[in-house]
């Protein structure tokens, strides 16, 4: 597999940065306030900037615990950093039909998503088991079954809640799904032919995009995996301005 040259040289020259990206507190605080569940999920995540391996640990205790909502609050104050619309957007999800609530339905379908992801031993091809959670997540029907798909809660941060699923508590392990925002899709399809570019929503475009990190992790000499691939070029591509650990 050739490599672009452009993604050779964020491969190589990459570091993982451990040192996690400020959030604004009082905002979320204030964002939940009036949803108990809420409060008690922000008021556990520490004052410390978040970190993606700390974000990892702290997700894949949640969901072992089943506490889906805390796994979320989490990943999305990550996610979202000092960004100040990210407690509206997060509670806009969560309480789908209930500005005062957290929507259970909506619980469901995030735990139903990621469930054969964080079972008891890693997944046997850790690309088809992410692209199922996708599948899940960006339907609302899959083979005449419902599907998981969440209003207002698309491809770039539904990809965040496969990725921390998939690594299981550890920061970017051979079998943790990448993400896909519009930074990644950006950067990725500027070395594709124009007949091969990926599309933004495409289950089989996240499976191909997977696969192609896979690849270029492994020839470009770096030795990485899929996530730390993905994590690499987003830090090229946003240095030094860079909104996410």
């Amino acid at each position: 597999m050739t490599v672009p040259e452009s993604i050779r040289k964020a491969l190589v020259g990459y570091t993982a940065r451990v040192r996690g990206y400020p959030w604004n507190r009082d905002a979320w605080v204030k964002g939940f306030q009036g949803v108990p569940v809420l409060e008690a999920a922000i008021a556990a995540v520490p004052e410390a900037d978040v970190e993606r391996g700390a974000t990892s640990r702290a997700v894949h205790e949640r969901l072992a615990a089943d506490d889906v909502v805390g796994a979320f609050v989490w990943m999305m104050a990550w996610g979202q950093g000092n960004a100040g619309f990210g407690p509206w957007r997060s509670r806009r999800i969560l309480c789908a039909t209930d500005w005062d609530r957290v929507d259970e339905s909506v619980v469901d379908r995030l735990r139903a998503a990621v469930g054969p992801l964080v079972g008891a031993s890693p997944a046997a091809d850790p690309v088809q088991a992410a692209t199922a959670a996708y599948l899940q997540l960006n339907n609302a029907s899959v083979g005449g079954a419902p599907g998981c798909r969440i209003p207002n809660f698309g491809p770039a941060f539904f990809t965040k809640w496969i990725h921390f699923a998939s690594a299981r508590g550890e920061r970017n392990p051979a079998g943790a799904a990448p993400v896909l925002d519009a930074i990644l899709l950006r950067a990725v399809n500027e070395t594709l032919p124009a007949d091969e570019t990926l599309s933004r929503g495409s289950t089989k475009d996240y499976e191909r995009y997977f696969r192609l990190l896979q690849g270029w992790g492994a020839e470009s000499g770096a030795g990485l995996t899929a996530s730390q691939a993905e994590e690499a070029i987003f830090l090229d591509r946003t240095a030094p301005r860079q909104p996410r650990a």
